[in-house]
């Protein structure tokens, strides 16, 4: 992608942590994951992300998507 038109980044990490709410007593998560970014800028909505994380405690994959824009 041509960088007048915006940016498109690759990314991957490894996480961990400790999460529980009302309802569920304290649950660990730790696994690795990768993101996908793009970042337009002729557009009305010009930040696009997705995220992919492999949960190694539960065994899942979680998704995340996320659109963005200047104020």
């Amino acid at each position: 992608l041509d960088q007048r038109w915006g940016v498109i980044t690759l990314a991957h990490y490894w996480e961990g942590g400790m999460y529980d709410t009302e309802a569920i007593d304290t649950q660990p998560f730790y696994g690795f994951g990768g993101a996908l970014r793009v970042y337009l800028r002729y557009v009305a909505i010009p930040a696009l992300r997705f995220d992919a994380t492999y949960n190694l405690e539960a065994d899942e994959i979680f998704y995340n998507f996320t659109l963005g824009f200047a104020m």
